[in-house]
């Protein structure tokens, strides 16, 4: 059977190509597309694959306007970097290919290339402070050579034989001279932006280096307000990918009708799970469906689904008044899915969701289904009325990670809404967040305080009866900045 070739009707296709596929150039040479990187249907399509024994990445545009713009793009900017002496990929070849309606740029791949989100994500603190330090003289490079990236992130940038390379050219402007100031600080405002919260405090030192590394003289007030200007910048960041999570891009899946509206995670899509989706309730694999709770208001239950285990939270409409006072707000399954994204956006562990259903009358909503990934470990209240328990050394783990973790919540202002000892399991050294639907994300500092206040008089509330256990929580959180928002007699004993 012979490969399929790339041809003009692959541009009408969906995010999945067939792999392996081939790829003729004009030049005669053959292109064995063996996986896609990244896909945006009509527009591009990004596959690492090899020429003959020669490992390369391809860039395949279509012909509209903007794809064509982009692929012209892609070789201005590459030539650009070259040109600065910034590390960039080396095109091998670039050109059209007609009869496949189809504009390509390949690439010669980097050896054991790795990206800085990989080094950031899986490094330790060291390691990520020298991500960080690589980035912004990088950056800095760029913006004294005229160069800017106007869709950063740390994708962007790969790490092949201890260099820093930049990548996805066709997103930087270039300009005969160096950035502006003002437009200086914006593209470095956009990078810190992409970091946690907790990593504002360097803002300072970052500026400082960011002008050594340009040998130009630094401004206080330029200094004092670049923070200001990344939390703008993140709070504009999350507000667009809260959005995404609810429309079919490449991370996944939506489909709306008169009757329904789902989404999904697309890394998780197979016709077991499209299966479950069509009808929750009555669908194969909730035949051997473990009830864990029967409420009112939600049914909580336990599924394997392509081996994998999961739960699914339905909540319930209790009667008539009960569906008109929902119908016309987000769905608690909603709320949930998108809170969940919101926390792990964040860095704070929750366990992932999978796919939502919402049962729909044009624009009103009725029941509602969340699926996510199970977290195999024990909630707080396993450790609730045993004192040999309360004493241990795993306790005394938990008690610091509840203080990581409500220290988190306090800088990204987010309340949880029900702070009891079951909404948070530990596992594998890690505490997880878990039932979010009146999870809150808080503009205003007052509404913020206010709620995590009521937060933090609820969780002491699961220890009324364990003096030392209140004493432990206590002393881990009263130094912190959560100190402020505790009940007055927590540390009573």
């Amino acid at each position: 059977m012979s490969m399929v070739r790339m041809n003009a009707s692959t541009w009408s296709s969906d995010y999945e190509l067939p792999v392996p596929f081939e790829v003729v150039l004009p030049n005669g040479k053959n292109v064995i597309c063996e996986e896609v990187v990244r896909a945006m249907p009509g527009r591009r399509y990004v596959c690492r694959g090899r020429v003959g024994e020669q490992a390369i990445f391809i860039k395949l545009f279509s012909m509209s306007h903007r794809a064509s713009r982009e692929w012209h793009d892609e070789q201005t900017g590459i030539e650009a970097l070259h040109t600065a002496g910034i590390a960039a990929p080396t095109i091998l070849y670039a050109g059209v290919i007609k009869d496949a309606e189809t504009q390509v740029v390949v690439y010669a791949a980097l050896p054991d290339a790795e990206s800085a989100r990989q080094c950031w994500e899986q490094g330790g603190e060291a390691m990520r402070l020298e991500v960080l330090n690589d980035l912004v003289e990088l950056i800095a490079q760029h913006h004294a050579a005229g160069l800017r990236q106007v869709d950063l992130h740390l994708l962007n940038f790969i790490y092949s034989d201890a260099t820093l390379y930049t990548l996805d050219a066709s997103d930087i402007n270039t300009s005969a001279n160096p950035l502006s100031r003002s437009d200086s600080m914006d593209g470095l405002a956009d990078l810190l932006a992409l970091l946690p919260v907790e990593y504002d405090e360097v803002a300072g030192d970052i500026y400082v280096n960011y002008w050594q590394h340009r040998s130009q003289p630094e401004n206080n007030a330029e200094r004092s307000a670049l923070l200001q200007h990344v939390i703008d910048k993140r709070a504009y960041k999350l507000r667009k990918y809260l959005k995404k999570v609810f429309r079919s891009c490449s991370a996944f899946v939506a489909n709306k009708t008169w009757r329904e509206f789902t989404v999904y995670d697309r890394s998780c899509e197979s016709e077991s799970l499209r299966t479950l989706l069509v009808d929750p309730d009555h669908a194969p694999s909730m035949g051997q469906a473990k009830i864990l709770k029967d409420g009112n208001t939600c049914t909580v239950t336990a599924l394997e689904l392509d081996a994998k285990p999961l739960v699914c939270k339905r909540y319930n409409i209790k009667n008539i008044l009960h569906a008109l006072s929902r119908a016309f707000r987000p769905s608690r399954a909603a709320c949930s899915w998108k809170n969940s994204h919101h926390l792990l956006r964040c860095g704070i562990a929750t366990a992932r969701p999978v796919a939502m259903r919402e049962q729909r009358l044009g624009p009103m909503r009725g029941r509602g289904w969340l699926f996510m990934e199970r977290i195999h470990g024990d909630n707080l209240y396993y450790y609730h009325d045993h004192p040999e328990r309360l004493a241990s050394d795993t306790f005394k783990k938990i008690a610091q990670a509840v203080s990581q973790l409500f220290e988190k919540m306090v800088q990204e202002r987010i309340s949880h809404g029900d702070m009891k000892a079951g909404n948070f399991i530990y596992h594998d050294d890690k505490l997880y967040l878990i039932d979010l639907d009146s999870m809150q994300a808080h503009t205003h500092k007052k509404s913020f305080e206010e709620a995590f206040t009521r937060d933090m008089s609820r969780f002491f509330k699961n220890w009324q009866n364990h003096p030392a256990t209140i004493a432990l929580f206590h002393e881990a959180l009263s130094q912190t900045i959560v100190g402020p928002y505790l009940p007055i007699d927590a540390n009573r004993e």
